[in-house]
């Protein structure tokens, strides 16, 4: 008779270890797919969505020529913050300015935390000047969230055969460029210097040609044309 109890509790204390094992609810599995593409400070697409909905728009890209662009951006100080105040007050941070980045991009394009600091938006049918009338969209919208400038930005247009690699290098390329020169955001241009070259301290003529794009493009207000 103890036999057959023990056999019989250890079956009951089985049972939901199997159910969680091999046959999971389908409830369970849906909140599993759902959260493997998400990241889960801030609930925004993660980098393996970013590289996968890149891929897709560069096959898009490659079908019927619709042009994309890529807005690579960084958050300005986190670490100082992390440091001063805390992690918690670090996510705190990350929340405040990735809901502001959401805002200013809704109806437009896609917002992916791919990093630590570091997030990305992808614009799919847009060209450099509607990137340009974002990040300054961007800019306003977490200085209003935080108090102070929270991001740089570069942005990368695809109209060619750019391959995932090479537009996501072009956007940190402009990104490096526009924390280096303290621009809002910077675009991708031939002889941008990698990261850690030699370079004049300030501005260049382009990069200030492409400052005075931004604010034109801001003035505007108008990301849909």
């Amino acid at each position: 008779m103890i036999v057959i109890a023990a056999l019989v509790l250890g079956a009951c204390c089985l049972a939901p270890l199997l159910r969680r094992r091999g046959g999971r609810p389908t409830a369970d599995i849906a909140s599993l797919e759902r959260a493997a593409p998400t990241d889960s400070l801030t609930g925004l697409a993660n980098h393996r969505s970013f590289h996968h909905d890149l891929s897709v728009a560069i096959q898009r890209r490659a079908t019927t020529g619709a042009a994309f662009t890529l807005l690579a951006i960084d958050l300005d100080g986190l670490k100082q913050i992390n440091d001063a105040h805390g992690h918690a007050a670090g996510d705190t941070h990350i929340r405040r300015v990735s809901k502001a980045v959401v805002g200013a991009t809704a109806g437009h394009g896609t917002v992916y935390r791919t990093g630590g600091d570091e997030f990305a938006v992808l614009l799919p049918g847009s060209r450099n000047w509607h990137g340009l009338a974002l990040a300054q969209r961007i800019s306003e919208l977490t200085l209003g969230a935080v108090g102070r400038r929270a991001v740089s930005i570069g942005l990368a247009e695809s109209t060619g055969t750019e391959s995932r690699q090479a537009i996501v290098h072009q956007a940190d390329l402009a990104l490096y460029e526009a924390k280096r020169t303290k621009l809002t955001a910077v675009s991708h241009h031939p002889g941008l210097a990698p990261a850690g070259a030699t370079a004049a301290t300030g501005p260049s003529h382009q990069q200030k040609t492409l400052a005075a794009a931004l604010a034109r493009a801001a003035d505007a207000k108008d990301l849909g044309n």
